[in-house]
């Protein structure tokens, strides 16, 4: 999942390297940092994302979302704000 290359839907809005496949030492990141894991699935009306975001906090996600087809873009950015959630949960201390 480290080596996934699309970082469209969830890990959009999550600020972190995305040519970094390497798991941090002590799967910790450096201070101020997240570090993203992902897989992505799409398919007519279907968006699926699934990973781990490594911070202050370890969290990990599953966005499944459904809609009429032709209306998948509503689909992402709703996906980026779940992303904009995770991101503020795993930065802040424990």
């Amino acid at each position: 999942m480290a080596a996934n290359t699309d970082r469209t839907m969830v890990p959009a809005l999550i600020p972190h390297d995305p040519e970094d496949d390497r798991v941090p030492d002590g799967l910790t990141p450096a201070r101020g940092v997240l570090w993203v894991a992902n897989k992505t699935g799409t398919d007519v009306g279907v968006r699926a994302d699934v990973g781990v975001v490594l911070g202050a906090r370890r969290v990990g996600y599953a966005v499944l979302t459904a809609s009429e087809p032709g209306r998948e873009f509503a689909m992402v950015q709703a996906m980026r704000s779940v992303g904009a959630l995770v991101a503020e949960f795993a930065s802040s201390a424990p």
